[in-house]
Parts: structure tokens; sequence; C-alpha cells
């Protein structure tokens, strides 16, 4: 369980009255949405279902994601240190061939591609590099990968629709940075363990204008 038990400044009542007010708005706002995307139930279940059938093809999961498309994965599945999962989150060279030597069995893997705008130059390069593997051993990178991207035209989200691989969205009213609660988070949360009824459950009792809250900030 995750707990937080310090903040960097003593907030006086007036301090948090205006912040609890700020985030009302904020949370009242079209624009905000961050906040539905984490109560959508029938996205929450087509991640649960994705999961299973990957859990069925695949022993390890690789999530390739940058900035935000990648760190609330890594947030959430911190609560699995265990889990089969590795991260490529960038497109430097030594890093790259580093995740080749630890992966393994390529026909073992699942790969999760994930980018709000489905044009993240690192990963589109880091696609191109994975998919010259797969083809040297004959095989299609396509066929171990899902997409998690905005629902529009993009080079990712084209050689998405090409290739006929599964596709998870990312609507355009959350952006990157605010994702974890969109597939982008929590399909890899999924593939490492972690209950999804249960996170559900615990987002459910969660007031954002607690006080104790609005201390993080």
């Amino acid at each position: 369980m995750m707990q937080f038990s310090h903040s960097h400044k003593n907030w006086t009542a007036e301090d948090l009255s205006q912040m609890a007010s700020a985030m009302a708005r904020v949370r009242s706002s079209a624009d905000a949405g961050f906040w539905p995307a984490a109560l959508d139930e029938a996205s929450w279940r087509q991640v649960e279902k994705r999961a299973e059938e990957i859990r069925h093809r695949a022993k390890r999961f690789v999530v390739a994601g940058v900035g935000g498309s990648g760190l609330g994965a890594r947030t959430l599945t911190m609560l699995k240190p265990q889990a089969p999962l590795f991260f490529l989150e960038q497109a430097e060279p030594t890093a790259v061939v580093r995740l080749r030597e630890e992966i393994g069995d390529l026909r073992e893997l699942h790969w999760l591609w994930i980018s709000k705008s489905g044009t993240t130059l690192e990963i589109l390069a880091d696609l191109q590099v994975v998919a010259a593997w797969y083809k040297e051993q004959g095989l299609n990178l396509a066929h171990f990968s899902t997409v998690i991207a905005e629902p529009r035209s993009s080079p990712l989200m084209n050689w998405a629709k090409q290739n006929e691989i599964f596709c998870l969205p990312i609507h355009s009213h959350v952006s990157g940075r605010f994702s974890v609660l969109t597939p982008a988070g929590l399909l890899p949360a999924a593939l490492a363990g972690i209950n999804l009824k249960e996170l559900a459950a615990g987002i459910q009792k969660v007031n954002p204008e607690d006080p104790e809250l609005l201390k993080l900030g």
C-alpha cells in the first residue's frame, strides 16, 4: 500500500480552501478528461479482456512509451516489482541493445506501443528496430503487439490498421501526462498482476478535494 506522509509546506486553512475550490473547478471543466477516463467502466473492462488474451499468448511484456505514456505504467507496476515487465522509453542505442539482451525469446513477448499522439519519434524509431529483430527470425512484430494511442490517423495508428493490430484508445481529451488511468497505464498494470477491480474500488473512495491530498501539492 502506498502512503504519503510528508509535505514541503505548512498549509493554512485558507490555502486548502482555495486549492479545493480550484480543484472543483478543474473537475467540472469539459477539458478535464482525466476524471471521466478514470471512471470509464467500459474501458476498464476492455483492458481486462485484452490483458487476459495477451497472458494466454506471452510470458513477458514490453511497455514502449516515452514520458507520460510510460511513467503511469511504471508507477502502477511498482506495486508488482517481480512482474515480467520491461520498459523501452528511449531510442538511445545502448538502451535498446541492453533491452534485446534482457528480453530473451522474441516469440514469448508481447509489445505495448504507447503514444498519445501516435507521432512520438522515439517510439516510431524503436518500432522499426524491433520489427527488424522479428523479421530476422522470420516473424512479424504485428502478431506480438498492441497499440495504445489516440484513435485518429497517425503513423502509429496507420501501422496498426495496416497490420490489423489490436488497439486501445487514449482519447483526445486526456493528455499523455494524465493517462495513467487509461489503457496506457491500466494494461501494463493488469499484465503485471494488479487487480483492476480493486484499483477501481480504491479510486472510487478517493476524494480529490481531501485536505490531506491537497497538501501533497
